[in-house]
């Protein structure tokens, strides 16, 4: 009951498994699959850059007032 992550050119979506089932794997890129048909109606082509599993939501916190305030601030202008 997954809500499905990838769209084909064919406007059929498809899970990540499917894409890691059914798709090639690109030499030195271990995270990006090709798929060069649709799985149901055998057109289009497509390519799919998944996220591994150790990836998750990142968030940057800066907690500052005063003079620290700006630090934080000519921090985030580096960024």
């Amino acid at each position: 009951m997954r809500i499905p992550q990838h769209m084909l050119s064919c406007g059929y979506l498809v899970y990540n498994t499917c894409v890691k089932m059914f798709g090639k794997g690109m030499l030195g890129a271990k995270y990006k699959f090709t798929i060069l048909e649709c799985i149901l109606c055998r057109s289009g082509f497509f390519t799919a850059l998944i996220k591994p599993l150790t990836c998750r939501v990142r968030i940057l916190g800066i907690n500052s007032g005063g003079i620290r305030g700006v630090v934080s601030l000519e921090f985030l202008i580096l960024l």
